[in-house]
């Protein structure tokens, strides 16, 4: 489930830029924050896999996603705004990213487990 919930957003991002670049569509709200909104969950998703396969670590835990996010946050809002005026800072992006993050931790609790880990662990631990 978690998995398909990734490849979800990942082709909603993908068939978005697609849309926005090749077909000239553009909504407003989706231009502006689906990317920064589905940023979170996909980056948080393949450090969950990575650390599945390297570590058999079955979950992020919640400082873990905290520390990714606010270092996403940081990276995109303030780092890349300073290296290069191409870029805008926007609160609305941190909230956009941190709303991700939300919703990844909030599936993760709903759902369990990473589907990469090779150790089950119960959908609820005391």
């Amino acid at each position: 489930m978690r998995r398909l919930l990734w490849w979800f957003a990942f082709w909603v991002v993908i068939l978005h830029q697609f849309a926005e670049r090749f077909l000239d569509w553009h909504w407003l709200w989706a231009d502006a924050y689906l990317d920064p909104l589905l940023c979170m969950p996909l980056i948080l998703g393949l450090v969950e896999w990575e650390w599945a396969i390297r570590f058999d670590k079955p979950k992020l835990h919640l400082l873990e996603v905290v520390a990714i996010t606010v270092s996403g946050i940081l990276l995109f809002e303030w780092g890349f705004p300073n290296w290069s005026a191409s870029f805008t800072a926007d609160p609305w992006d941190a909230a956009a990213y941190l709303a991700g993050s939300t919703l990844f931790y909030a599936v993760q609790k709903l759902v369990g487990t990473s589907p990469f880990s090779k150790s089950p662990v119960p959908l609820y631990q005391a």
